[in-house]
């Protein structure tokens, strides 16, 4: 299967880094657009979530990233603590919502939080 990935060039330590990263987000998933990627808003705001976990729970999101694949776009961040537990916060009620598939998994750089947003076919206007 191929894997197209866009890495994010910075990382979020703030509340104040994520607009950068929705902005960021945004114009790569603009520029890949096509009649069957999951809408942009989506994508976006699932990615917000998962860094917005990292920050609030007492980390740093040191990495992000947009995979595109055949099964639809992966939002993935990586937070700078050991945890993999799932709060019981609005992000974590959300997420399953959004995406097909989501999950949580310890790595020597952190905790990587992830979730694919589905391929979606979009009728065409009437």
């Amino acid at each position: 299967m191929r894997v197209a990935v866009c890495s994010y060039p910075g990382s979020c330590a703030n509340p104040g880094d994520l607009a950068a990263l929705r902005s960021w987000a945004r114009t790569v998933l603009t520029a890949r657009s096509s009649a069957k990627e999951p809408a942009v808003d989506e994508v976006v705001l699932v990615l917000d979530e998962l860094a917005t976990d990292a920050l609030v729970s007492g980390g740093v999101c040191r990495a992000a990233s947009l995979s595109f694949t055949a099964d639809g776009v992966r939002a993935e961040v990586t937070a700078n603590r050991r945890s993999v537990a799932v709060p019981a916060t609005r992000r974590w009620s959300l997420i399953p919502v959004l995406a097909s598939r989501w999950g949580r998994r310890p790595g020597a750089a952190g905790v990587r939080m992830w979730a694919t947003i589905a391929r979606t076919t979009v009728a065409a206007p009437a």
